[in-house]
């Protein structure tokens, strides 16, 4: 079996290296994205539909990609590739607003992104050992304790897509006015 302490600091390590490769990827780049700041502006104070949309679609796509061992990779992935981005995006407020941009970003992330993507790495946590578990019945041929831990499973999963769906009702009905106040840092 994995170790819970240790895999989690793994899969915090290649989180931070993925968030710091985006950061620097921006720079090496060299990326003009005066455009890309003007959408950003112009979508956060109208998330609301897509935001939900996207977390749901996520987590359920986490869970029936959990179900197979090769799925995982996937999931793995989605997570990187989400890591890559909140660090271009980092790099991308700090080089046009320096230290205001810094500010801004932390506390958008802190607001709009940190639930969720804490919500998802335990997830994928919990899909790890599950997988770990289904080789470790394939071998064994244990089918009792793998039907209880197909149980445990998904309801985890239940529970992750609700507290999910909580926090995207919560950032869809508030996201105007958080965005908003979060805007005036950088003006």
């Amino acid at each position: 079996m994995i170790k819970k302490r240790s895999f989690v600091k793994v899969i915090l390590l290649i989180n931070i290296v993925a968030l710091i490769s985006g950061f620097f990827l921006f720079f090496y780049k060299n990326i003009d994205c005066t455009s890309l700041i003007n959408d950003f502006f112009n979508k956060s104070t109208s998330i609301n539909q897509s935001i939900i949309l996207h977390n749901t679609i996520l987590i359920l796509l986490s869970f029936i990609l959990s179900l197979s061992i090769f799925g995982i990779v996937f999931i793995y992935i989605a997570l990187l590739l989400e890591s890559l981005s909140i660090g271009f995006t980092l790099a991308m407020f700090i080089k046009y607003y320096k230290i205001k941009g810094l500010i801004f970003y932390l506390l958008f992330f802190l607001v709009f992104k940190f639930m969720f993507l804490f919500l998802f790495i335990y997830f994928l946590i919990m899909s790890t050992k599950f997988s770990s578990r289904f080789l470790t019945t394939i071998i064994k041929k244990n089918e009792l304790g793998f039907i209880r831990y197909v149980k445990n499973h998904f309801i985890r999963f239940i529970i992750v897509l609700f507290l999910v769906l909580i926090y995207s009702v919560i950032i869809k009905y508030y996201s105007v006015v958080i965005s908003l106040i979060l805007l005036k840092i950088i003006q």
